[in-house]
């Protein structure tokens, strides 16, 4: 499971701005589910779950439908540990990044008629 979460990463990260990449796909965690016939989405916040269940989740699905033999199991869930910073995976040294952060520089960097008052997270 952890390759094909590298080859999604690897995937996303060419097909889409990065500015969007680092916002929604690469604050996901994975966790293979037991049996390992399935794996878990674990999203650091709401807003993130429901950003990348209604424009990711699809592409996840279809890349694992190329990837194995069998279909998976693919599940979107809310951390229940979320760490509450990004960090770069390249620089352990690094702060990290307030989630917050990055989620109002990727909702700022959109055009305005692109968002609809479902994407706006409630508090």
């Amino acid at each position: 499971m952890k390759q094909f979460w590298a080859d999604c990463l690897t995937r996303f990260e060419s097909e889409v701005p990065s500015q969007q990449f680092n916002a929604w796909i690469k604050s996901l965690r994975v966790e293979t589910l037991d049996e390992g016939r399935g794996l878990r989405l674990l999203a650091p916040n709401g807003f993130i779950l429901r950003w990348v269940r209604e424009r990711y989740l699809d592409r996840v699905e279809a890349l694992s439908r190329q990837f194995f033999a069998e279909p998976i199991t693919i599940d979107l869930v809310l951390d229940e540990k979320p760490t509450g910073l990004l960090r770069d995976a390249d620089d352990p040294a690094q702060p990290g990044v307030p989630e917050a952060d990055i989620i109002a520089e990727e909702i700022l960097s959109l055009d305005p008629g692109s968002i609809s008052p479902l994407d706006i997270p409630e508090y």
